[in-house]
């Protein structure tokens, strides 16, 4: 009678926890669902509410500065909306800001005088900046355009 009663009390158990095991995945599925919906709400969002606005100012008469700084504000936000960020962060997580800051305007294709003219400093320091950079992320030496790399880490 013991063992009967202990076999009882185990399948209940069982069956407890496999309901609550089920009731996890579900949650879980939805939680997944709800994050992917925020993500795409938040990306039509910045498309249809401020990329508009950015065109509008790229059309207006602004000089280089302006439209290096134009520029940083479409590639900052661009990486907000999109998995770059998370990964540029994990993966870069020892550069500096002013790095992540070339990082990004390197990964957009501008040239050392454009960033060093975006950024109001030398070219000199911008060069030490792309070495530093290089040094941290493992590919000084190596046969690798710094740009090419970063672009292919989205």
């Amino acid at each position: 009678m013991m063992v009967k009663q202990r076999t009882q009390e185990l399948e209940n158990k069982t069956k407890s926890l496999e309901e609550a095991n089920t009731a996890l995945r579900v949650l879980l599925k939805k939680r997944e669902e709800d994050k992917n919906i925020l993500e795409e709400r938040m990306l039509l969002n910045v498309r249809e509410l401020v990329i508009p606005y950015i065109e509008r100012m790229r059309e207006a008469q602004l000089n280089q500065r302006q439209k290096g700084c134009l520029d940083i504000m479409e590639s900052t936000l661009s990486d907000i909306v999109s998995p770059f960020l998370h990964k540029l962060s994990l993966e870069f997580l020892n550069l500096t800001p002013s790095e992540i800051q070339v990082a990004n305007l390197v990964k957009f294709g501008k040239t050392t005088k454009e960033i060093a003219q975006i950024l109001n400093l030398s070219g000199k320091t911008i060069e030490f900046y792309r070495k530093s950079i290089r040094k941290k992320i493992g590919i000084t030496n190596k046969n690798i355009n710094l740009r090419t790399f970063l672009s292919s880490s989205k």
